[in-house]
């Protein structure tokens, strides 16, 4: 995310993102690029949600199948449901990342742009059919998911040492300590955050850089502070990625601080 903003980047900064980072839209490795067909932004955004949608039915085909003979839906059922919280899990950041992608926009000329896929306009007719997707993925996806989460865990907490709750839900709070069995949900909204910045703010402005570094910091010393993972091995890595990721966020503002002086001289 962090490389997404507007910043004079050294080529060497660029170079080491290009061999490290993991493709955000990964429907892109699959794309028919090479045989001559480019896929538009929107049409990969329609694809990733087609794909997810089709995984949830179908991890979920033999729950839903049982539901509808109304035979017994807890054979089966702890299984279906983690591998459906996988699934979900894997492409959260896939897609609510291209949702806030999606508002974007670069002005040229007299017209705005979608930064991700300057072909196409923003605030056109295809931009508003567009919207009706992005809209209710963000609110009921990318907000909702976490903050139901939450607070089905809340509601159940008394629950979360039980075997059968475990084997159901656990995939959504093992892997942290029993008294931050929310932390995932924390963290979904932090990343949300993250992209509201780059998506909201003007593209390389001081005040989104400041935020992007306000959110980074905050992120770490919430690590450090709580050390939520269960595995203290587990919190030495995040605490890791966490620095990474807020010295990054120190040299894009100072980056953009050296730009902007530059430009004044000239």
């Amino acid at each position: 995310i962090y490389m997404m903003f507007k910043a004079n980047w050294p080529k060497s900064f660029i170079a080491l993102n290009a061999w490290t980072k993991i493709q955000i839209n990964f429907i892109s490795y699959v794309s028919p690029a090479c045989a001559g067909v480019n896929l538009s932004f929107y049409t990969q955004l329609i694809l990733l949600v087609s794909v997810f949608s089709a995984l949830c039915i179908l991890v979920s085909r033999n729950m839903i199948w049982k539901k509808l003979q109304r035979q017994n839906v807890l054979d089966g059922f702890s299984t279906g449901m983690q591998d459906l919280f996988i699934i979900v899990l894997m492409f959260y950041p896939s897609i609510c990342g291209m949702a806030f992608r999606f508002f974007n926009c670069q002005k040229i000329g007299n017209a705005s742009y979608l930064v991700a896929d300057l072909s196409l306009q923003c605030y056109d007719t295809s931009w508003w059919s567009m919207f009706a997707l992005v809209a209710p993925t963000i609110f009921c996806f990318c907000i909702g998911l976490p903050v139901l989460a939450f607070r089905f865990l809340f509601q159940n907490r008394d629950k979360l040492d039980d075997e059968h709750f475990r084997d159901i839900f656990g995939s959504i709070y093992i892997p942290y300590k029993q008294k931050y069995f929310g932390m995932e949900s924390g963290y979904m909204i932090l990343k949300l955050l993250m992209w509201a910045t780059l998506a909201f703010f003007s593209a390389g402005s001081p005040l989104q850089f400041a935020l992007s570094v306000i959110i980074s910091i905050f992120q770490l010393i919430l690590q450090l502070t709580l050390q939520p993972f269960a595995k203290p091995e587990v919190n030495v890595m995040q605490v890791v990625n966490l620095s990474l990721g807020t010295m990054t966020a120190l040299f894009g503002l100072c980056f953009r601080y050296i730009s902007a002086v530059l430009d004044s001289k000239i």
